[in-house]
């Protein structure tokens, strides 16, 4: 439950990042390349990671916020062995590398997405590319 009362259902939310429904998604609906997820067999298959209030997430006193934020992590969509379920072996353009998808829900239905792809470079994360996912 958000502070201000309202629900937010994480597998609904989940199947939404996956295929636009709040119902689960098929196998089919998942492989769909669409406007969104444009590469077919190997869209991400976005798995729950961590959530929670903002403020119960960060080190105590950090921030007091009302947002409630939710982690996805996924296959990197640049891959090319049609399994998005795991990374690819060496040599294949997205091995080392995930997708992460933050939404953040606040008061009033404020909803905020972004997608960020990472890579594992010399012992450490680096960020190679973001975006802002526009909501409908």
């Amino acid at each position: 439950m958000l502070d201000d009362g309202s629900v937010l259902d994480l597998a609904q939310t989940v199947n939404m990042a996956n295929c636009h429904k709040v119902t689960p998604c098929s196998e089919a609906e998942m492989n769909a390349a669409t406007d969104a997820r444009p590469w077919g067999a190997n869209n991400p298959r976005w798995t729950l990671f961590a959530y929670g209030r903002l403020r119960d997430l960060l080190p105590a006193g950090a921030i007091d916020s009302p947002f409630y934020v939710i982690v996805l992590v996924g296959d990197d969509p640049a891959e090319n062995d049609s399994d998005p379920t795991k990374d690819g072996v060496a040599g294949n353009p997205g091995a080392g590398v995930l997708a992460l998808r933050a939404e953040a829900f606040g008061p009033g239905g404020t909803h905020k997405v972004v997608e960020l792809t990472v890579a594992r470079a010399d012992g450490a994360i680096r960020a190679l590319s973001w975006r802002e996912i526009r909501q409908p």
